[in-house]
Order: structure tokens, then sequence, then C-alpha cells
């Protein structure tokens, strides 16, 4: 284990942690699994032989990889059940489940480009220039990227008249 990337490691944790824990909550919806897909990526990160140049985009990545399995795991356990039905019921009468099926619905209907910078922008509070030097991208194309993606959603929520 490579001590530098150790030291690196905690020191972005702790600047970081509040917009991690934010960032993989609403890719995952379970303030759990947000908390378990953190510690993959802390796990999986310290585990790596070599060099880190951007470790917080690295990180950002392993996390956002690390929630896209958590959430296709937990699709995979839920497919039958009526108990499992019974409890998203439940669960669908709470603000934050509404609030995260609405945008996450949203987001699926844009390029995963797009919407990823839309959900670094808001989920983890980064800056364009931050989303920029993470993504290893120009600025001007993480503006367009916001731009063209928060154009597509705010279209998808205007009410077509024919």
């Amino acid at each position: 284990m490579n001590s530098d990337l150790q030291q690196r490691l905690v020191q972005l944790l702790e600047s970081e942690r509040k917009q991690l824990l934010q960032y993989a909550c609403y890719r995952t919806g379970v303030m759990q699994d947000a908390e378990d897909a953190v510690q993959d990526a802390v796990t999986k990160i310290l585990h790596l032989e070599g060099p880190i140049a951007n470790l917080r985009g690295y990180f950002y990545q392993t996390v956002a990889h690390a929630c896209i399995d958590i959430v296709r795991q937990r699709q995979r356990q839920q497919t039958e059940g009526i108990e499992i039905m019974q409890l998203w019921h439940r669960e669908q009468h709470d603000e934050f489940s509404q609030e995260f099926r609405r945008i996450n619905e949203m987001l699926s209907q844009i390029p995963e480009e797009q919407s990823e910078v839309i959900r670094l922008r808001f989920y983890a509070d980064k800056s364009f220039a931050d989303i920029a030097e993470m993504l290893d991208l120009p600025l001007a194309t993480v503006k367009s990227r916001f731009l063209y993606g928060m154009s597509k959603m705010k279209k998808s929520l205007t009410p077509k008249i024919n």
C-alpha cells in the first residue's frame, strides 16, 4: 500500500466527505448504499498499484461505478415478490424517494456524459472547473454538456401542445 496515496486519500475524504456521500446518495437513493459505495471506492483505490494523477476525479468515477453496481445488484434482488412491491409502494410516499425517482428518470433520458456533469454539479456541489479537472475535459465542454443536458431535461418537463 502506497503511503503517499493513503495520505492523499485521507485528505480527500476529509475535504470531500459530505459531497461524496451526497453524490452517492443521489446515485443510489439510499444513504446506507451511498456509504457502502464510498467505502468500496476507498478499498479499491487503496489496493491500486502505481500513481494516480487525478485522485479526486478517479475517486468520483470509482464511487459512480460502485453506485451503479449497487443499484444493479438491488434491482436483481427485487425482481420478484409481493413484499418487495409493498415495500416499494411504502417508500414511494417518502419525499426523497419520489424526488430521487423523478430526477433519475429525467437524467436517464439524456446522454450519460451530460447527466454525469449535472450529477457532479448538483449532487456533489462541484464547480465547472472542478468537474473539468475531475473528468479531464476542457471547461467549455463541461459547460456545454451541462447546458445541453439541462435544456433537454427542461423540454421533458414542458407539456407538448398538439
